[in-house]
Order: structure tokens, then C-alpha cells, then sequence
């Protein structure tokens, strides 16, 4: 199983990501661990209900890294406005979106073919998979025109990522809040919020997503662009039986 991280101490300072190479290989959750003793100035580690937790990392690019990366996206990824299922109707998504993946992924009735990884990702991914300790194979990317553009409640726990998936999401752009609160199984608690900044990373893994759900509402007053891009591992195409976690 994905092993929760150890809790981190308050600091002062910030140190934002460096580009380093990778010695991760493809393996099954039974092995994930997230390397977070690479990150001795870790912000917090937030423990949740039922073994699941939260790390928030504010300036995990340093800003020229994430206006370039930004900048980039804008004018090299194909964004499109698709349609999803929401309470069995055909709905048009309140955002753009853009993924790349080895396999198939499937949300909200609705299956993203596989596509290949822009050159634009390359330097971001490899920093995604030494933060967390996984080797990511997808990345779904939201963007949020004005605070207009919104995600609403949900988790990722489609089967196909399989038991207590991880999920790191790096935020690029204009600052938006980011929710989340128990699913009704649990009882009830304050919903957390985070302010989601230029260049930040929230990470969530253990139980986090069969246990939670989380949202990015509409914002009156945001006018700039927020690019996001949630990286995660898929393990077999949508429909597929999941393999077993501690196979190689």
C-alpha cells in the first residue's frame, strides 16, 4: 500500500523543486512510497480520516520555471471543451481540458483516448515523479479561462487506478481555492480549503480519494487564466480487471 508521509515540522523558508534524474521505474502500489525526505522544508502534511493524508507544497516551481511551463501550455496543447454525465444528462464541462497518457482513462462517462506526451511535460513530469515516488503514466489538464470555470465535487476512484491512488496536482497561473470534505459514509467535518498558487503542488494519496471528495468552485473576481495538471497512474484500460497491487 502507499504509505502515508511522515509529519513534517512548521519551517520558515521555501525551497522550490530542482531538476534531477530520475532512477524511478514502473512498479505496483504495493512499493509506492513518497519520497518526501528529498523536501526537509515540506509546508505540511495534513492527516485525514481512514489513512488518508494531504501534503500542499506552496512554490514547488520557482516562479520563472512556472511562467514558462505556463506560457508554454498556452500555446502548445490542443485544448478542447468536451461533454461529460452528470446526473444522466450530456453536460458541456465548465473548463477546457487537454491529457496525455499510455492508456485510456474514463471520468464521468466520458474515455480519453491515449495521446502522447508533449515535449512541453517532459522536465515537469520527471519533477512530478521524484516529489511523490511514483512513476506516473497520465496527466489530465484543466483550464480555468476566469474564476467563471469551475470543477465540481467529485474524487478520482475510477477502478482503473486502483486501490488508494495517488494524485499530485501542480496548479499554474491565477490563484484559486480548492475544497474538500468527507463523503457521506464519514462523518461529517469543516470542509479544508486550500488557496491553490502559481507553481504549487497538492499531493493526495493514501484512502484520500475513496474517503473524499474535492472540488474547485466558481470565484468572482478572478480574471487570469489557472492552468492545472493532475498526474496519476493508470493500471489497466477502462473495463479491464485491475491487476494485482504487489505484481512487478
Amino acid at each position: 500500500m502507499l504509505h502515508r508521509p511522515a509529519r513534517k515540522d512548521a519551517c520558515h523558508g521555501k525551497a522550490a523543486v530542482s531538476i534531477a534524474k530520475s532512477t524511478l521505474r514502473s512498479h505496483g502500489y504495493a512499493t509506492l512510497q513518497p519520497r518526501l525526505a528529498l523536501h526537509p522544508l515540506l509546508e505540511q502534511t495534513i492527516e485525514l480520516a481512514r489513512g488518508g493524508w494531504v501534503v500542499h507544497q506552496p512554490s514547488w516551481l520557482d516562479r520563472a520555471t512556472a511562467h514558462t511551463l505556463f506560457q508554454r501550455l498556452l500555446g502548445e496543447i490542443a485544448w478542447q471543451r468536451g461533454s461529460i454525465q452528470l446526473f444522466g444528462k450530456q453536460v458541456l464541462e465548465p473548463r477546457l481540458i487537454a491529457w496525455a497518457g499510455e492508456m485510456p482513462y474514463r471520468y464521468s462517462g466520458r474515455t480519453l483516448a491515449p495521446a502522447t506526451r508533449p515535449a512541453c511535460l517532459n522536465q515537469v513530469w520527471l519533477l512530478a515523479e521524484t516529489f511523490a515516488g511514483v512513476s506516473f503514466n497520465h496527466v489530465l489538464m484543466n483550464r480555468y479561462r476566469t474564476g467563471d470555470d469551475s470543477m465540481g465535487w467529485h474524487a478520482d476512484a475510477e477502478p482503473e487506478l486502483g486501490q488508494n491512488p495517488p494524485v499530485l496536482s501542480l496548479s499554474l497561473g491565477a490563484t484559486r481555492r480548492f475544497l474538500m470534505k468527507p463523503k457521506r459514509h464519514l462523518p461529517a467535518e469543516a470542509t479544508r480549503e486550500w488557496r491553490l498558487t502559481d507553481g504549487s503542488v497538492l499531493f493526495m494519496g493514501g484512502s484520500t480519494q475513496h474517503h473524499y471528495r474535492h472540488s474547485v468552485p466558481r470565484q468572482r473576481g478572478v480574471a487570469g487564466e489557472r492552468l492545472n495538471l493532475t498526474f496519476r497512474r493508470v493500471l489497466c484500460p477502462p473495463g479491464a480487471a485491475v491487476p494485482d497491487a504487489g505484481a512487478h
